[in-house]
């Protein structure tokens, strides 16, 4: 998995440094960068890659070690955050992509003309930081052994 995932980022960075060398039809059609709106084939490579590659490194570094059961408070953090991942996967568009496309719409711009140029990436750290407090402190008041959230909705209509 890790041997793939660092095969599909090579490709990626390949697919990057050599797209001004392959024809035009190729290099402006089929690969345009490293951007995630429209997500091009490098950024796809580049995301899939780093995705199986931690999730490889994972499996080895924690799943198979016995020494991190006693990192149990993470895991209790983690655990949480993957119960409500979808929850807070749409909670964060909510919070952060859509006010930046109701603004960049009603300024006369693309709806994505402020990603990345909102705020100053100590700020938007912060933020991210802040929201993910912010969030473990909601969902962590929730009773465990009863579902909320997206997931329980999904849950509850494939049922």
């Amino acid at each position: 998995m890790v041997w793939l995932g660092a095969a599909l980022i090579a490709l990626s960075l390949l697919a990057i440094r050599l797209r001004i060398y392959l024809p035009d039809p190729i290099g402006k059609n089929y690969l345009g960068g490293w951007t995630m709106f429209p997500p091009t084939i490098e950024y796809v490579l580049g995301m899939l890659g780093m995705t199986l590659a931690m999730l490889g490194l994972s499996h080895r570094w924690i799943d198979r070690n016995p020494g991190a059961l006693r990192w149990k408070g993470w895991f209790d953090i983690a655990r949480m955050f993957s119960r409500y991942s979808l929850t807070i996967y749409i909670l964060h568009h909510i919070v952060h992509l859509w006010p930046l496309w109701i603004y960049g719409l009603s300024s006369g711009f693309e709806p994505t003309h402020f990603w990345m140029k909102a705020l100053p990436i100590s700020t938007s750290i912060f933020l991210a930081l802040v929201f993910l407090g912010c969030t473990y402190g909601i969902l962590s008041r929730l009773d465990p052994d009863r579902n909320y959230g997206v997931e329980a909705w999904m849950r509850w209509l494939c049922d």
